[in-house]
């Protein structure tokens, strides 16, 4: 399984780094890409076999699961960027908690997940909060909880009370 990232800021850094340090996948399964390739030639620094590509499309067009960790202000502008080139077959998943999984939905045609990370994620533990989208089928969310479990205590939430879970489990300040 090809597993994208769209955005190598903060929060994409500790999850690519978790989810290859817990050994959940292989360096050569991901993709990357950010608005600022240096970032992402940073992060490929320590794991050589990590793909760099330069536009969103490309790692839409790669990968079946698609980790989408960008701010909320570059957040339309990836999604327009990206959503011609979506699948049915693909799994979107949102780090950004102002947007609803319903929201996106409405803009893209993929299987939609949200996941609020906790930066104890960096040493493989703490919460990680997920909301799933009406089209994930039961297979869809195994498998994203298994791919989190070894970097987290992957918790599933109903969206309307993500704000006050991710205060709770402290999730909100990643």
């Amino acid at each position: 399984m090809k597993i994208g990232f769209i955005g190598t800021g903060s929060m994409g850094s500790i999850l690519i780094e978790a989810l290859i340090e817990s050994q959940a996948v292989l360096p050569s399964q991901l993709i990357m890409t950010n608005r600022t390739i240096e970032k992402a030639k940073a992060l490929q620094k320590n794991f050589p076999e990590i793909k760099i590509v330069h536009h969103a499309i490309d790692v839409i067009k790669e990968a079946e699961v698609i980790f989408l960790c960008v701010k909320p202000l570059q957040f339309k502008k990836v999604l327009e960027e990206i959503r011609s080139h979506c699948t049915q077959d693909q799994l979107l998943i949102s780090i950004t908690s102002p947007i609803s999984v319903s929201q996106l939905e409405n803009i893209v045609p993929t299987k939609v997940a949200r996941i609020i990370p906790s930066i104890l994620n960096r040493a493989l533990s703490g919460p990680s909060l997920i909301s799933f989208g009406s089209r994930c089928q039961e297979i869809d969310k195994q498998m994203l909880i298994t791919l989190m479990n070894p970097i987290s205590t992957p918790l599933e939430i109903d969206e309307d009370v993500t704000r006050v879970a991710s205060d709770i489990v402290s999730c909100g300040p990643a």
